[in-house]
C-alpha cells in the first residue's frame, strides 16, 4: 500500500497498520490491490475498559463529575440543625464529633425514615462555625434515586422538631448552587496541588474526610502552570468568567510578558474561586472530593481534565467501588427501596437481552437464568457497624453483612449468582497447600482426591462419596451477589450479602485469615466458582459507602 493511500485510513480510524502475508483474526480485513493483508496493530476502541480503569488508578488519576447527586441544605439554629440530623441518621455518634460541628470534617451516615429504615447513604458536612452567629448550615449529599425519600424524611424530622419546640427555627431545601467533582488515583494529590498551588498540604495531618476550604485561581490557568499574583487571588468571584473573557485575559497576559520579557510577570485578569476540598480516605490514592459553586463547574472540570485526570462515567465509577471494596449505592443496598428497584431493573434488562436473541443463540446458561434467577431478594436488616455479636451467632435470621469477594483461582462472579457453604473437598482442593498426597484441581471429582493415597489409607475411601463433583454445591444458599466487576477483569471482584449467622461457621471451618473466609459461588446453569470473601465489618469499624 502506498503512503498516500494509507494516510487517509490512519486519519479516519486512528490506528497503526502492519503488513502481513497471512493473518487469522476475528475482525474484518480487506486486501488491497498490492500484496499481503493490511490489519490494525490494535483494535480501535474507546479505551475505557476495566483494565484501563484499574491501571489509571494505580498509575494516573480519574475524575468523575458527581454533580448529579442531590444536595440538601439544612439551615437554622445549631441545636435545631443537630436535632434534625440526629433524627434522620442511623449513626448518631458521628454527629457528636467536635470536628464535624466545627466544619473541619465530613462524615458518612445512612439516612433513615421515621421507622428507622435505611433510605440511602449520605455525605454530610457543616459550614465553618462562627462564635458570633447562632445560625448553622449543613449540607447533605444523597443519590438521586433516593432523593424524594430523603426529602420526605427531612421534612418529617423538621415537623417533629417544630412540634416539640415551637421556637425551633430550621428549614430544609434542595439546592442546585453546588457542584461536586471526585478525583482518585495515584496522581490525585499531584492534580490537586496544581489546582491549588498556594495550599500547604503539610501544615495539617491527612485525616479521613478532613475538610480544607481554599481559594484557587482559575483552573484553566492553573492547569498550565500560569504564574498568578497571590494577593489578587484572595477575594473569590461567585460568577465564573466565560471562555471569551478567559481568552481575553490570556492575550493581555501574553502582551504584558512581551513588553518586558526580562522580568517575570504575573497573569493579567485571572479570576479566583472558593472551593471545599474533602479527603476521601486514609491515603491520597483514595482521592479527594472538590465542591465548588455551579457557576465554576465547567471551568474547574476543564482544568481538572487538562492537568492529566482521565474522566470516567457512572459505569466506570461503579467499577472503582469494587477496586476499593466499598459499598455501592443502590446496587449493594438491597435493604432499601432504591436497591430493590435497581436489582429488578438490572434483571429485567438481562432477561430482555436473552429473549431478544434468536433461539439458536440462546445457551443453556441463559435458559437456567430465566428459570431460576431470583431478581427479588427480601433483605430487612444489614449490619454496617462492627458488632461483637457477629462471632457468637446471636443475630436474627434476617440479619446480613456485606462481603467483598475475589475469585483468584478461576471463574468470574456474575449477577444472579448465589453464595454457598463449601465442603471439605472443595476447601482442600483450593485452600490447602498442594502435596503429592492431595488432589489436583484438574480432577474435579472427589474420587481423584484419593487416587494418590497409599494402600493403608485406601480403607478411608468408603467414608467419602466418590461421585461428588467439585463444581457442585449443597445445602441452602447463604447469600447473594449484588454487584460485580467487568467481565474482562483478570481477577473477578464482587460485592455480596451473606447471612450474619453464617459468619461463625465460615470463620471456624473455612477461614483464610483474620477477616477472610472461603465460599463457593453458583450461577444458574454453571459450575460453582471458588471465591475468597472479606467480611467488611470485621475488617473495618464501619462499612464505608462509595460516593
Amino acid at each position: 500500500m502506498t503512503k498516500s493511500r494509507a494516510q487517509p485510513i490512519r486519519e479516519r480510524f486512528g490506528v497503526r497498520w502492519r503488513r502481513a502475508y497471512r493473518v487469522t483474526a476475528r475482525f474484518a480485513m480487506r486486501k488491497p490491490r498490492g500484496w499481503g493483508w493490511v490489519v490494525p496493530a490494535a483494535r480501535p476502541g474507546r479505551g475505557r475498559g476495566w483494565r484501563f480503569i484499574m491501571r489509571s488508578i494505580s498509575q494516573a488519576a480519574l475524575a468523575h463529575d458527581s454533580s448529579y447527586n442531590a444536595c440538601f441544605v439544612v439551615k437554622g439554629a445549631r441545636t435545631d440543625v443537630h436535632k434534625v440530623l440526629a433524627k434522620t441518621a442511623a449513626e448518631k455518634k458521628a454527629l457528636n464529633l467536635r470536628a464535624f460541628k466545627d466544619g473541619e470534617r465530613a462524615i458518612a451516615i445512612h439516612v433513615v425514615d421515621s421507622k428507622r429504615r435505611v433510605i440511602c447513604p449520605a455525605l454530610v458536612y457543616c459550614t465553618p462555625r462562627e462564635e458570633t452567629l447562632s445560625v448553622a448550615e449543613a449540607h447533605v449529599w444523597v443519590h438521586p434515586s433516593a432523593k424524594e425519600s430523603a426529602s420526605e424524611a427531612f421534612r418529617d424530622a423538621v415537623a417533629v422538631r417544630v412540634a416539640t419546640n415551637t421556637k425551633a427555627d430550621v428549614e430544609v431545601e434542595e439546592s442546585d448552587a453546588f457542584a461536586r467533582i471526585e478525583i482518585i488515583g495515584a496522581k490525585a494529590f499531584e492534580i490537586v496541588q496544581k489546582l491549588a498551588p498556594d495550599l500547604d498540604f503539610y501544615s495539617s495531618a491527612h485525616t479521613t474526610r478532613g475538610i480544607r476550604r481554599i481559594v484557587c485561581p482559575d483552573a484553566r490557568a492553573a492547569a498550565w502552570g500560569v504564574q498568578t499574583d497571590s494577593s489578587e487571588m484572595r477575594v473569590p468571584t461567585e460568577v465564573a468568567p466565560t471562555q471569551a473573557e478567559y481568552d481575553e485575559s490570556r492575550r493581555a497576559s501574553r502582551a504584558a510578558a512581551l513588553e518586558r520579557p526580562w522580568e517575570e510577570t504575573a497573569a493579567v485578569g485571572v479570576k479566583s474561586y472558593s472551593a471545599t476540598l474533602i479527603n476521601r480516605g486514609v491515603t491520597a490514592i483514595e482521592g479527594y472530593t472538590l465542591i465548588v459553586s455551579s457557576s465554576w463547574m465547567l471551568p474547574v472540570w476543564h482544568g481538572v481534565c487538562q492537568t492529566g485526570a482521565r474522566p470516567v462515567g457512572i459505569t466506570e465509577w461503579s467499577w472503582c467501588a469494587q477496586r476499593f471494596a466499598r459499598a455501592l449505592f443502590p446496587d449493594d443496598y438491597l435493604d432499601t427501596q432504591a436497591g430493590a428497584d435497581k436489582r429488578l431493573e438490572i434483571f429485567d434488562d438481562i432477561l430482555d437481552d436473552i429473549r431478544a436473541k434468536p433461539k439458536s443463540k440462546v445457551s443453556q446458561c441463559d435458559l437456567a437464568l430465566v428459570r431460576h434467577a431470583e431478581p427479588f431478594v427480601k433483605v430487612r436488616n444489614v449490619l454496617r457497624v462492627r458488632d461483637e455479636k457477629l462471632e457468637r451467632d446471636s443475630h436474627p435470621r434476617d440479619a446480613m453483612v456485606r462481603v467483598a469477594l475475589r475469585c483468584p483461582w478461576s471463574g468470574q462472579p456474575t449477577l444472579g449468582a448465589e453464595i454457598f457453604f463449601p465442603n471439605e473437598a472443595q476447601r482442600d482442593a483450593w485452600c490447602v497447600k498442594k502435596t503429592d498426597d492431595t488432589t489436583r484441581r484438574r480432577d474435579r471429582t472427589v474420587s481423584g482426591m484419593f487416587s494418590q493415597w497409599s494402600k493403608k489409607d485406601k480403607a478411608l475411601r468408603s467414608e467419602h462419596r466418590s461421585d461428588v463433583n467439585l463444581g457442585d454445591v449443597f445445602g441452602d444458599t447463604i447469600g447473594h451477589i449484588t454487584s460485580v466487576s467487568a467481565p474482562a477483569a483478570s481477577v473477578g471482584l464482587a460485592s455480596g450479602l451473606i447471612q450474619a449467622n453464617a459468619v461463625k461457621m465460615l470463620t471456624e471451618n473455612f477461614s483464610r485469615g483474620k477477616t477472610k473466609v472461603f465460599v463457593m459461588l453458583r450461577h444458574p446453569g454453571k459450575l460453582a466458582v471458588p471465591a475468597e470473601a472479606n467480611i467488611v465489618v470485621k475488617a473495618t469499624p464501619f462499612d464505608e459507602p462509595w460516593f
